[in-house]
């Protein structure tokens, strides 16, 4: 068993973003509305970015935004092993980050992966 962390992600509503996931190994959260998030180091600067961006959301659902986004971006580490909830890959075939963090072209935020 190895004592690498297992992070469960989902490839959007109904899964759409799957194959995409599996094509380019890079898993995204595409909350562009925040910005690059790369400079936010604490848990309250994450509340304070999901307050900025989504004025609309409850506080539940800013505790619950800005506490995925803290553990993506912070937390997520080269080397974790991932996976996408509903899916699976070919047996044997595991995926591992192996880069961090990256705010790409505007729109996405991932940590990108390889064959183990």
């Amino acid at each position: 068993m190895s004592s690498k962390p297992l992070w469960m992600v989902r490839a959007g509503e109904g899964g759409y973003l799957f194959e995409e996931f599996k094509a380019r190994s890079v898993v995204t959260i595409d909350w562009a509305e925040m910005g690059d998030m790369s400079a936010l180091k604490t848990r309250e600067q994450f509340v304070k970015a999901v307050e900025r961006s989504y004025p609309q959301n409850s506080k539940n659902q800013v505790a619950t935004s800005a506490g995925q986004a803290f553990r993506f971006v912070r937390e997520m580490k080269p080397g974790d092993r991932v996976e996408v909830v509903g899916y699976a890959l070919a047996s044997g075939d595991r995926r591992v980050l192996r880069v961090e963090y990256l705010f790409a072209q505007g729109k996405a935020f991932g940590m990108r992966s390889s064959p183990q």
